[in-house]
């Protein structure tokens, strides 16, 4: 038995013994892409079947390409990660009496509490949500809500490792500053159309756009409650299994040039 096989055959074990209801999986390599493995349905409804071009959302995954829109910004001269916050975003308060900088944002280290802003997110995909009460659409609506939790920081920016999702929020905000561009328009300028992502997308609308596409795939689930503009760079890619790995491989630096430098183009 090859080691493929073998591998389809223990997956296959895992999705019977625990009824998931289906699975995709890409092995990559940097010599290449080693094997896929799909098996199962997009939605017990449609019984569409999971091939290795089913769109899924990815979740907190997107964090990765904000992180890489970061780093490209830098190398474009439009910021430094050693940039303090306030530089930006002048009105958030946790970080006028710090030296919070761009680079505490990217690595979790800021200082800031978990925060539950996550569940005050419009969620643009539901048309008939109620848009009573308060709803963060945007950077500065997020920062307005943050100074108002009034967070106390756990340690000094840099001193502690404390997963933040606002963190990745307020660095969208900054790439849509340092652009003049919305996130999503920067993410498929500077990343998608370089790496040609064809079927790789910021949102569940996008997504259902895109299914279309040459390779037919199908968008699974919507990107829930991260579905508005200030939770984009937090969570909110949907992209295939073969893509995923073309972005990741992209990403590594070859010997001593920067992520990504030879195929991800500057914006014009």
């Amino acid at each position: 038995m090859t080691s493929e096989n073998q591998f389809n055959k223990v997956i296959t074990k895992a999705l019977l013994n625990h009824n998931f209801p289906g699975i995709s999986i890409a092995v990559s390599h940097s010599r290449g892409q080693l094997l896929t493995f799909s098996d199962g349905l997009t939605d017990a409804n449609s019984g569409l079947l999971i091939s290795p071009d089913t769109l899924f959302s990815v979740a907190s995954l997107t964090k990765f390409l904000t992180a890489l829109i970061i780093m490209q910004a830098e190398r474009l001269g439009h910021l430094s990660v050693t940039d303090l916050v306030v530089q930006y975003y002048p009105a958030l308060q946790c970080a006028q009496d710090s030296k919070m900088q761009l680079k505490h944002l990217l690595t979790h280290s800021s200082g800031l509490p978990g925060l539950p802003c996550r569940f005050l997110a419009k969620n643009l995909t539901e048309q008939n949500s109620s848009d009573s009460g308060l709803q963060l659409l945007t950077t500065e609506d997020l920062v307005a809500h943050i100074n108002q939790l009034e967070p106390e920081l756990l340690a000094p920016p840099g001193a502690l490792y404390s997963y933040s999702n606002e963190s990745y929020c307020i660095l969208g905000g900054i790439i849509e500053t340092v652009f003049q561009l919305p996130y999503p328009e920067v993410a498929k300028k500077l990343i998608f159309e370089p790496l040609a992502l064809h079927n790789s997308a910021i949102g569940g609308k996008q997504a259902r756009i895109n299914r279309t596409s040459r390779l037919g795939c199908t968008f699974v689930l919507p990107c829930g409650w991260a579905a508005d503009n200030s939770f984009r760079p937090n969570k909110l890619i949907c992209s295939t299994k073969r893509r995923q790995q073309t972005t990741k491989q992209a990403a590594e630096p070859p010997d001593d040039k920067p992520p990504g430098v030879d195929r991800l183009a500057p914006l014009s």
